[in-house]
C-alpha cells in the first residue's frame, strides 16, 4: 500500500503541474473557483472593480501629463527671462559704451565696420573687373555683365 501511495503522490504532482500549465496557457489566474462565471453578483462586481481601476489609472495619466505641462511651461518662463536679462544686459552695455566712449562701443562699432568694409572691397573688385572687361570688347562686356548677375533657380 505504501508503494500505491507513493504513485498517487506522484501522480497528483503530475496533475497540479498539466493544471498549471494549462492555466498559464488559458490566463487563469490562481484565485479563480469553478462556478464564478455564473455568479451575477460577482461579475458585476469585478466589471465596477476593473472600471473604477481604468478610471484610477486614465486621472493618474491626465495629472501626470498636466504635471509635465506645468514644468514645461514653467521652464520656457524661466528661459524667456533669462533671455530678456541677457538682452537688456547687452543694450545696457551698448549704451554705456555709446556715452562713455569705452571697449564696449569700439567692439560693438569694429563689427560694424569689419562688414563695411568687406562690402566695399567687394565693389572695387567688381569695378575693377568690369572695368577691365570695358577694355577687352563687346563680346568680353556681355560676358561679364552675365557673370555679375546672381544665376536664377
Amino acid at each position: 500500500t505504501d508503494r500505491q501511495q507513493g504513485n498517487t503522490h506522484v501522480a497528483a504532482d503530475q496533475l497540479a503541474r498539466k493544471d498549471a500549465k494549462l492555466r498559464g496557457l488559458f490566463n487563469i489566474d490562481s484565485g479563480h473557483r469553478a462556478g464564478d462565471a455564473f455568479d451575477r453578483d460577482l461579475q458585476e462586481r469585478k466589471r465596477v472593480r476593473r472600471r473604477e481601476e481604468r478610471e484610477r489609472e486614465q486621472r493618474e495619466r491626465e495629472l501626470e501629463a498636466q504635471r509635465r505641462s506645468d514644468e514645461l511651461r514653467s521652464e520656457r518662463r524661466r528661459a524667456d527671462k533669462e533671455r530678456r536679462r541677457r538682452e537688456r544686459e547687452i543694450l545696457a552695455e551698448r549704451e554705456a559704451g555709446e556715452v562713455t566712449g569705452d571697449r564696449g562701443r569700439s567692439r560693438y562699432r569694429s563689427r560694424r565696420r569689419r562688414g563695411s568694409s568687406h562690402i566695399s572691397s567687394a565693389s572695387s573688385s567688381s569695378r575693377s573687373f568690369s572695368s577691365s572687361s570695358m577694355s577687352s570688347g563687346s563680346t568680353s562686356r556681355s560676358r561679364s555683365t552675365s557673370a555679375l548677375r546672381s544665376p536664377r533657380s
